[in-house]
């Protein structure tokens, strides 16, 4: 494979083994992939016999996935380039690989770059992925084929996901995330029963996105998984700690563009339970919080962001914390004149029963208690054809649904923690149309 000298894009997009074509624009271009590739082996002796059957199943597959990853990518080309990991699989195979994926991958990205697909971008460095390009040539392809987002197919592989701290990785907290490959028991064939049924009804939701100027919107990516974490010595069944959903096009948009989506063509109201993570905390400890916003705390009056981050690591905490946590955003940082033993005496003063859940590790459990109210709202809406789109501890959906929606929510909450957790409804415009896109930083590519 012979390595691009140019400098490959920013990259914000992984690619994704799970894509296929989903219409008969996008299959025609598939097959002419994987002739062309075909083509490229018998030329150059890369393949001396003919496949075995499921070798050649495999073999297209991993070609279609590459070919609609590049097409899609040519229809969303602020989203960078992808980033793919090339070395060979050094363990056992897991419930999160893609079964047709294997040691010939590397060789199908090479004969697509050879006859001027794609272009690869070697990794640039020690923990660093590769990336892949679509060259010119397969974009003029994909548009004078009338292909657009709607026709691909996308299959969310496994949706519930269990992952435990590998202090042995690198990276800037000292751990990366390790996957568990977990036995399946009664509970994550449950869990896993209610995200296929909650994406199954996304995908005939009919959700649309304004053109903002700001760059194109995939609606179509609505896949949503489930992820779970577990303690070292916690047995692989345990999924019982966090639980929150990811995936889904809506939930990394920034929040000033989300005016812009539409549910049925109807504006959106955005729901979220008010202070949720201290009121679970009072739920956990049999006790009635005080009214208003629980985040404000005298001495943090001014610095809500700050506040609601420093109470939920303390919630998290399994050590005495004596440490303000590293923080980007300016609204996160420590206040100023403050110490961490003067913020944590400001919000035992004002919560003081909250003491007995700091530095407990609790967080994993509210946090679970959480995923669980959202997942029976999100089945709730779904038994009554609502659309919901999950924001952690919130929700998207129409404006017109949105009283009904709150009501739900607020059930749903007090049904499972014997506590009124109120909710807010906020009805945002349409955001404005930009003329230009503002430079993005480099984003480093971590692994999904």
């Amino acid at each position: 494979m012979t390595p691009s000298t140019q400098q490959p894009p920013q990259r914000h997009d992984w690619f994704d083994k799970w894509l296929s074509a989903g219409s008969i624009n996008t299959t025609r271009l598939v097959e002419e992939g994987i002739a062309r590739v075909e083509q490229h082996e018998e030329q150059t002796g890369a393949r001396q016999r003919k496949r075995k059957a499921a070798d050649e199943a495999n073999h297209r597959a991993m070609v279609e996935a590459v070919v609609t990853n590049l097409a899609r990518q040519t229809l969303t080309p602020e989203a960078g380039s992808l980033a793919i990991l090339m070395g060979k699989l050094r363990r056992p195979r897991t419930r999160y690989d893609h079964p047709a994926f294997g040691d010939t991958f590397a060789g199908i990205i090479s004969s697509l770059e050879a006859i001027g697909w794609l272009t690869f971008h070697p990794s640039p460095g020690m923990g660093e992925a590769s990336a892949i390009t679509p060259t010119f040539h397969l974009s003029s392809k994909v548009h004078e084929a009338g292909i657009s987002l709607g026709d691909f197919l996308r299959s969310a592989g496994e949706t519930i996901i269990l992952s435990r701290k590998d202090k042995d990785g690198a990276s800037d907290a000292g751990f990366t995330r390790e996957l568990v490959d977990y036995p399946d028991t009664s509970t994550s064939t449950a869990f896993r029963g209610q995200m296929e049924g909650l994406n199954a009804f996304l995908k005939e939701a009919d959700l649309s996105f304004l053109d903002d100027g700001r760059g194109s919107v995939d609606t179509f990516r609505r896949e949503q998984r489930r992820y779970f974490t577990c303690r070292d010595d916690d047995p692989a069944t345990s999924l019982d700690r966090g639980g929150r959903i990811f995936g889904g096009w809506w939930t990394n948009l920034n929040k000033h563009r989300r005016g812009s989506i539409r549910i049925e063509d109807e504006p959106i109201a955005i729901l979220d339970y008010s202070s949720m993570f201290v009121r679970l905390a009072y739920a956990h400890l049999g006790l009635t919080p005080p009214d208003g916003d629980l985040y404000a705390i005298p001495g943090l009056i001014g610095h809500r962001r700050a506040a609601k981050l420093i109470v939920n690591c303390l919630m998290f905490d399994e050590h005495h914390r004596h440490r303000w946590p590293k923080v980007t955003a300016p609204d996160e940082i420590m206040p100023p004149g403050l110490t961490m033993p003067r913020v944590r005496a400001a919000i035992l003063a004002h919560h003081p029963e909250l003491g007995r859940c700091f530095g407990e590790g609790i967080g994993h459990q509210l946090m679970f208690t959480e995923s669980t109210i959202l997942i029976e709202v999100l089945q709730e809406l779904k038994a009554r054809k609502v659309v919901g789109l999950g924001l952690h501890d919130g929700l998207i959906t129409s404006r017109p649904k949105a009283y009904e929606v709150k009501t739900v929510m607020e059930d749903v909450a007090q049904q499972i923690t014997s506590a009124f957790i109120p909710v807010t409804v906020d009805t945002i415009p349409p955001a404005l149309p930009s003329v230009s896109l503002s430079p993005t930083p480099y984003m480093r590519a971590i692994s999904p």
